[in-house]
């Protein structure tokens, strides 16, 4: 069994190679250990990752493809994650041309920097191809301001591109690292479990939040780095967004997002900037309820450029932004999925909008499905591979688990599945889903069923999702809390599911042994826990929960506070140390 990705690694590989080879006007070459101080561009090379395979979608025929490659990207097997940071000046990539056909007795691909598709494309070549010839050529291509490359293809060719590696400006300071600056970069590693303790605090009077909760809500992303982007309450009723600068965020950034703003979401975009999405709630003069998104200024958030209303009256007529969820699609853009309920109509409606720019100045509404009689809640949405949304959520009149899947990028056109439920009620099953996809490029999906009072894992065999293979993860009991769920990928390819226990109120993890998590070891997380929680895949392949803490207990039940636990990559067997906190096998 391979090594795992642990913060156990030789001193000089922690802080970066002694050896690299460099970019400059000289070409390329290795870095001497003793160089002229300088800005220059150091080769890092990664393991190879997929960044496109257009066999799944469409293949080109004269036109360029704009490929977003910096920051937190979708790849080719349906993963979100970062392979190129933001602060890249080049990428190394491998380009191969399949099901080729030249145009005119000409076939060529042309790879270059580019901020939009419509870039002028330069008079070059970077492979030619011949009709039904298979063809590869590795190339180093410049990335633009916002992180992209371009491919443009004369004739007609399916693309697969892989990233091998990356360039970043160095500053080379004519000596070596001593003893004790490597044990300096080292201390900012992590190596096993860490409990951090309250991140934000919350409210003294959860009442003054809006919509009733009686507690915080947290989202989680991550970001290019791979460190956590919380999202949590202040004492004010603000929401703020931290940006955690380490693994386990006790350094980081953040910005205020806005007050009364309830059910957030967070990613990250394209160009490495935080956005948050959440419902604004307003109890006077008229309760009001509508959809808002904000953008951050930086990676870091140091400041907010855009505080955007995408949905909603705004005078309460009906209510917006029910449960919203945000993904990044392959234009690095946000693209949200919430609850509707139209003013005057008992009917809610699935909405799908899609940011046609960074900063959600334009958007796509969608209307994907009506819940007659009902309402739309706990939205996820993730990208497939093929770049197209899928989007699963609960609806109160069948009370029953269904995905949509849009049959193209901007979901113009889209299906749906009942995914578990028989649509007879009273019992809820689907509450409180939470959407991946995973390596076989196919949903999966972690939710609550309220007959059974189970968490359960419904893993799709087909993007439709027309045979999912249904597993009961645990038995968590029931109660008036919110009995949250929260999957992602492992790097081992396995779902890993977060998820309230009611019954003993704790968080509690699912480690799957299968893609299917037909197989799995749960854990203990946390005692004295409330219910809402998130949970991401972050940097070293290590599990990050973020979760409602009681802090007051019985006697004072309105003081709490956000929580963020890291868990250590407990799959492999050469593993440091087991977590006195968590029931595993080590």
């Amino acid at each position: 069994m391979g090594k795992q990705l642990s913060g156990w690694r030789t001193r000089w590989a922690a802080i970066g190679a002694a050896c690299a080879v460099a970019l400059g006007a000289g070409g390329f070459g290795v870095v001497n250990a003793v160089v002229s101080s300088g800005e220059r561009s150091v080769y890092v090379p990664i393991v190879p990752v997929r960044v496109l395979d257009t066999r799944s979608t469409n293949e080109i025929t004269n036109g360029t493809r704009r490929l977003v490659v910096e920051g937190v990207i979708t790849t080719a097997d349906g993963v979100s994650r970062q392979v190129v940071p933001t602060d890249a000046s080049a990428v190394a990539v491998n380009i191969t041309a399949t099901s080729t056909d030249k145009n005119g007795g000409y076939g060529f691909v042309t790879a270059f920097p580019c901020l939009t598709s419509s870039d002028a494309v330069p008079n070059a070549s970077s492979l030619n191809f011949e009709t039904g010839v298979d063809v590869a050529n590795g190339l180093n291509v410049t990335t633009s301001a916002n992180g992209s490359i371009c491919l443009y293809v004369y004739g007609t060719a399916d693309l697969i591109v892989d990233v091998a590696g990356y360039f970043v400006d160095h500053n080379h300071d004519d000596r070596y690292y001593t003893e004790t600056e490597v044990d300096a970069a080292l201390a900012e590693t992590v190596r096993e479990t860490e409990m951090v303790p309250v991140i934000v605090p919350g409210p003294q009077n959860p009442a003054l939040v809006a919509g009733g909760s009686t507690g915080t809500e947290v989202a989680l992303g991550i970001g290019p780095e791979g460190f956590p982007v919380l999202a949590a309450y202040d004492d004010n009723t603000f929401l703020d967004l931290r940006v955690c600068a380490n693994a386990t965020c006790t350094r980081g950034s953040g910005s205020t997002i806005d007050q009364y703003a309830t059910m957030p979401a967070v990613s990250v975009l394209g160009n490495g900037n935080p956005v948050v999405v959440y419902q604004m709630g307003h109890l006077m003069p008229v309760p009001t309820y509508d959809m808002w998104v904000a953008m951050c200024g930086d990676p870091q958030c140091s400041f907010i450029t855009r505080r955007t209303k995408i949905d909603g009256d705004g005078v309460g007529a009906g209510e917006s932004g029910l449960s919203p969820s945000v993904a990044v699609g392959f234009d690095g853009f946000p693209i949200i999925a919430y609850g509707h309920l139209p003013a005057g109509s008992s009917d809610g409606e699935l909405i799908l909008t899609l940011c046609d720019d960074f900063d959600c100045s334009s958007t796509s509404r969608r209307v994907l499905a009506t819940a007659v009689g009902g309402v739309v809640f706990f939205t996820s949405v993730a990208i497939a591979p093929n770049g197209n949304p899928v989007i699963a959520y609960f609806e109160t009149a069948s009370e029953d688990l269904h995905l949509v899947v849009c049959d193209d990028p901007s979901c113009t056109s889209s299906s749906s599945v009942v995914v578990d439920g028989d649509g007879t009620g009273p019992q809820a099953t689907g509450r409180y889903a939470s959407l991946a996809i995973g390596v076989d490029g196919f949903p999966i999906i972690s939710y609550f069923d309220d007959t059974s009072e189970t968490v359960k894992v419904a893993a799709c065999t087909d993007l439709a999702c027309t045979e999912p293979t249904i597993t009961t993860i645990d038995h968590v009991g029931n109660g008036m809390i919110r009995k949250t769920t929260s999957i992602d990928i492992g790097p081992d390819g396995n779902p890993v599911v977060a998820y309230f226990h009611v019954d003993d109120q704790s968080v509690r993890a699912a480690t799957c042994a299968d893609t299917a998590c037909s197989m799995f070891t749960t854990s203990q997380i946390s005692l004295s826990a409330g219910g809402p929680l998130a949970m991401k895949v972050g940097r070293y392949g290590r599990p990050l929960v973020a979760y409602q803490l009681d802090m007051g207990g019985m006697s004072a039940p309105e003081l709490w506070a956000a929580e963020l636990y890291l868990l250590d990559d407990f799959r492999t067997d050469d593993r440091v140390m087991c977590p006195a906190s968590m029931s595993m096998v080590c």
